[in-house]
């Protein structure tokens, strides 16, 4: 999946604003809610992370702060606002069925 089409995609999706709650900067920066870390296993894996339903866009400042487990689980709730939790949790499977042994994390149930 090539990054600079799911940005372009998520950009229009978001009309270019920052997903992190109540920010009102333009995104500009693309984040994977699964790291590269946890999809060393394989190219696939790796290019599965970057379906729409499993980034986000971010601003500078937001993008600093997003790597943690609090900050996923609120920007998978962002992504249920904008996708619909069932796609995003398909997006997840495909991911999952394409690593091996998972990638350490769970969906957050959508509140």
């Amino acid at each position: 999946m090539d990054r600079l089409v799911v940005k372009a995609r998520k950009v229009t999706r978001t009309r270019g604003m920052c997903q992190w709650h109540g920010c009102t900067n333009i995104g500009t920066e693309l984040h994977e809610l699964i790291s590269r870390g946890r999809t060393k296993n394989g190219s696939i894996a790796r290019d599965l992370s970057y379906q729409e339903e499993l980034t986000s866009l971010l601003c500078h400042l937001h993008h600093g702060v997003a790597h943690n487990p609090e900050a996923r689980t609120l920007l998978f709730q962002a992504n249920y606002t904008l996708y619909g939790y069932p796609a995003v949790f398909d997006a997840f499977k495909r991911l999952l069925k394409a690593t091996i042994g998972g990638v350490g994390i769970t969906l957050p149930d959508p509140e």
